[in-house]
């Protein structure tokens, strides 16, 4: 059985064959009767992830202030954290790794100390979830010289 994820405005097989304009084909239409209409948003992933350049030095190598913002972002974020680990990163450039796992999703934050440079990657799903607010969130605690962003789209809707 397949799952369709749909607003609940259009919450049905009946509906989603329409929309496919698949009447008269038999064997596209079997397989839409197999069709799961989930009436959420549950699936909706979005993602935002980017890079912040020329970061303030005393935010990016102290440890327990980058978990700080990482546990607020989350809540920016309209998820839940459900566990966070903070890893040292050794090597010339030296750093630190922030990952937060969510009940709907993940964080990621490196930053490298003596670069001043930090990423950051924020995948939610759910149909309230605001990744975006979360990484702007980080972005004004960490207060780069500049800094890119990207957002990409995720969900799926599957029919097989």
């Amino acid at each position: 059985m397949g799952i369709l994820t749909k607003k609940k405005e259009n919450a049905d097989a009946s509906s989603f064959k329409e929309q496919l304009n698949i009447r008269g084909n038999e064997e596209a239409l079997k397989k839409v009767e197999q069709v799961k209409v989930i009436e959420d948003d549950s699936v909706i992933g979005k993602h935002v992830f980017g890079d912040l350049y020329n970061v303030d030095k005393n935010a990016i190598t102290d440890e327990n202030y980058l978990n700080t913002i990482m546990r607020e972002c989350i809540s920016m974020a309209n998820v839940k954290l459900t566990e966070i680990k903070t890893v040292a990163m050794g090597g010339r450039n030296g750093g630190i790794t922030v990952i937060a796992l969510m009940d709907a999703g993940h964080a990621v934050l490196h930053a490298w100390n003596n670069d001043n440079y930090a990423t950051l990657d924020i995948f939610t799903f759910g149909g309230r979830s605001e990744p975006g607010r979360a990484f702007d969130y980080v972005v004004s605690k960490l207060r780069p010289k500049r800094h890119k962003v990207f957002s990409v789209d995720r969900s799926q809707i599957r029919t097989t």
